[in-house]
């Protein structure tokens, strides 16, 4: 189930959507407007946009255990198994595959 409460208006339950799948991770872009969730068979991205989310763009990956973006929100990371995808948020354009990580990812 996915909710979002704005604090502006008050509201606390501004939208809320249930997914079929069992969300794994999630993460929204810093500006607000693309939010990342991560399941057993892949990642899917939203646009949140007028009260409604429309998917914009998804893949299929071995386990999306973690997806998170950068400060600036220039780039995504996403784990899958033991490889660390990098995609540009905004085309989505693979950018970088760091594989046989080993060690626990940890994003401060």
């Amino acid at each position: 189930m996915i909710k979002i409460h704005s604090v502006v208006d008050k509201i606390e339950d501004k939208f809320s959507q249930s997914t079929m799948s069992k969300n794994l991770c999630i993460d929204i872009h810093p500006i607000g407007f693309q939010i990342v969730l991560g399941f057993k068979e892949g990642f899917r991205v939203y646009y949140y946009l007028n009260g409604d989310l429309k998917q914009i763009f998804e893949t299929y990956c071995k386990q999306c255990s973690r997806a998170k973006y950068s400060n600036r929100g220039d780039m995504l990371a996403i784990v899958s198994g033991n490889v660390i995808i990098i995609y540009y948020p905004y085309t989505f354009e693979n950018i970088q595959e760091i594989n046989a990580h080993a060690n626990t990812i940890s994003i401060p």
